[in-house]
């Protein structure tokens, strides 16, 4: 067994029991009395270590682990991993005290966890090695070293039968754990002596007292009960302390010490007439003294009962209360930094769960103890998650400017919207209101920044339209009945207020085309027949609201100082439902942030009247230098609006 066979050099075998032996000490201690005080502590020390000698049972219980047939083959080939159910019930079959067995690779190793049942209880254990180890274990030739890792199992022969391969190991495991048990109970007396407390030896005593190591803790306890007896009668120095200690340890290691005490005080009293009146008068001053010590002692003790009433209350009132009375004590200090702490966790406690409440907090403590989690605590009550945006009223309006640096935005709560489709990413969307418009900042992914829209470029002496087209977001208002799928393909019937920024555009006018889109599995004027999910066929028009938006088409005549490329719009004056939404963007560290802002209500029939307390359905989309289907969408959002 391992760890269990060693022996010491004074120790051997004899008749089959284990026995050791202790040289007699060649040093001859004439009289008790004389014995040094250490000599205690060398008897505990001496009964610790025969308890640390005595050998403990030892308990190698033998397992035969049968694996029949080829399962060995089959557990090391990784083609038979389907076969993982057979391989374990056939193992369990063959071995009729398994209660389980289950096998995993590891980095080209294998891992065989075994489960039986024994008189002793349940023994648990693992083989681990190569796949040459398990197949010369298959062959009845090896297996060795696949205990080594597991310190329960040791190895003890590996044979082959006609029903497959039989591998016998000795699991100590059980005699590991009364080690532990032992070791346990002797690292408890261990501190009991350490704690140099009487009470605590009793304690352990009482605990453990069916174990030897009780023996040892009740004489150390008699001991040191005896130890502090004489240190109380050395401090008071009476006749009657003396004479009592005497009374009660009669044989003790101090009696001797005692003794000589009171037979000088006798024969102090047998001093010349002379010498009383000095005697006296030093017993007086003594008198003072230790009246003096008595009242430093009661005031430090007063001092010191104040200053754990305060701890106790721990409130900056108790403290306060104890600075009035005690302001030059040595706690005084400590009972100033005391207050300055609890009114930091006072506030930090009543800041919990509110932003407003943390802001406050680290306003005043931007570097306290609990500046970290309030920041953290902060950033996930501004932050939101799911599919709903509370668009609360701001503290003021932003400016539309593409920019989110403004405080109102900093105060608001984000909504991450994971993108399905195009490049992917997430999607930063936030909200607020001044109960008469309503404002967005809408922020996602893009690695490049393109503003072309259809350039006319110059062929010959013509101008044609390009292909290019710029980066673009919209936002579509679901104007009927609640949606089901945010996907314009979904087959559902639904008509939708649009606002479509596009970084050409939108940039050279401040606006956002502001549409109306209808699908209708029904024909409609001017529209495009797309084919649904369900494969039906779905009619989508697509119309800009009424008015005139803020750019018009522009048409170049070549001439010789024309430029080669040449912007297909140029800026107008907006009228109508055409100019309600304004739309302002830029892109910063692969980055578009666009803002949007927009009247609650517009009062024009083409738009979505927005009402505070609403619920609204909404999808948003970011075209990364494409139009139409090329896109990147968010699924379906409801914009709660609060407010009455």
């Amino acid at each position: 067994m391992r760890g269990y066979t060693r022996r010491i050099p004074a120790a051997g075998d004899e008749g089959g029991a284990f026995r050791f032996s202790l040289r007699r000490s060649e040093v001859r201690l004439p009289d008790r009395g004389r014995t040094s005080p250490d000599c205690i502590k060398t008897l505990f020390l001496t009964a610790v270590l025969l308890l640390a000698l005595s050998p403990l049972k030892a308990l190698a219980l033998p397992l035969d682990i049968v694996f029949p047939g080829d399962v060995l083959y089959d557990i090391t080939s990784d083609s038979e991993d389907k076969k993982i159910a057979q391989i374990t019930d056939a193992v369990k079959t063959a071995n009729s005290r398994a209660e389980s067995f289950s096998y995993t690779r590891e980095e080209g190793n294998l891992r065989l966890k075994f489960s039986f049942f024994t008189d002793e209880g349940k023994a648990e254990f693992f083989l681990y090695g190569s796949k040459n180890d398990y197949y010369r274990m298959a062959m009845g030739k090896g297996g060795e070293t696949l205990c080594d890792a597991d310190e329960r199992v040791e190895y003890a022969a590996t044979s082959k039968t006609k029903e497959g391969v039989v591998y016998k190991v000795n699991f100590v495991g059980f005699d590991l754990l009364k080690k532990a048990e032992e070791d346990k109970i002797t690292k408890v007396l261990q501190e009991a002596i350490d704690s140099n407390d009487p009470r605590a030896l009793e304690e352990f005593a009482k605990t453990y007292k069916s174990t030897p190591q009780a023996v040892v803790a009740t004489k150390k306890a008699q001991a040191l009960k005896e130890e502090m007896a004489w240190e109380r009668a050395k401090k008071d120095d009476t006749r009657d302390s003396l004479q009592a200690f005497l009374n009660y340890y009669p044989h003790s290691i101090y009696r001797l010490a005692a003794q000589k005490r009171l037979d000088e005080m006798k024969n102090a009293e047998k001093v010349a007439e002379a010498k009383r009146k000095a005697e006296e008068e030093n017993r007086k001053k003594a008198e003072e003294e230790a009246k003096k010590r008595a009242g430093e002692e009661k005031a430090r003790k007063a001092i010191s009962s104040a200053y754990a009433s305060a701890r106790s209350a721990d409130t900056v009132e108790a403290y306060e209360k104890f600075l009035q009375i005690y302001p030059e004590s040595p706690d005084a200090q400590a009972a100033r930094e005391r207050i300055e702490t609890v009114r930091e966790d006072s506030l930090y406690e009543k800041s919990r769960g509110t932003d407003k409440g943390l802001a406050e907090y680290l306003r005043a403590y931007p570097e306290g103890r609990h500046a970290e989690d309030a920041r953290r605590t902060l950033e996930e009550l501004k932050s939101q998650t799911g599919d709903v945006l509370k668009v609360k009223k701001g503290s003021r309006s932003p400016a539309v400017d593409g920019n989110d640096s403004d405080q109102v935005w900093g105060e608001s709560k984000v909504l991450k919207v994971p993108l399905q489709g195009g490049a992917g990413g997430t999607m930063e969307i936030r909200a607020v209101q001044n109960g008469n418009e309503i404002f967005f900042l809408v922020k996602w992914p893009d690695r490049t920044k393109n503003v072309a829209y259809r350039p006319w470029v110059r062929q010959n002496k013509r101008f044609r339209p390009s292909e290019e087209v710029d980066d673009a977001f919209s936002m579509a208002l679901y104007m009927g009945r609640q949606p089901g799928d945010s996907c314009m393909v979904s087959g559902e019937e639904q008509e939708m207020d649009v606002w479509l920024w596009r970084a050409f555009w939108s940039e050279l006018s401040g606006y956002a085309a502001d549409k109306i889109l209808k699908i209708s599995r029904s024909p409609l004027p001017e529209s495009n027949i797309y084919q649904a999910r369900n494969g039906a066929s779905i009619h989508v028009q697509n119309k800009s609201d009424g008015g005139k938006p803020a750019w018009e088409l522009y048409v170049p005549i070549a001439s010789a100082t024309t430029l080669d490329t040449v912007p297909s719009y140029v800026k107008a004056q907006p009228s109508g439902s055409s100019g309600d939404v304004r739309a302002v963007g830029s892109w910063r560290n692969n980055m578009w942030t666009v803002e949007f802002s927009r009247k609650l209500a517009t009062g024009n029939l083409d738009d979505v009247t927005l009402k505070l307390g609403g619920h609204y359905y909404a999808s948003f989309a970011a075209y990364d230098h494409s139009e139409k289907s090329d896109h990147s969408s968010t699924k379906l959002i409801t914009l709660d609006i609060e407010g009455k």
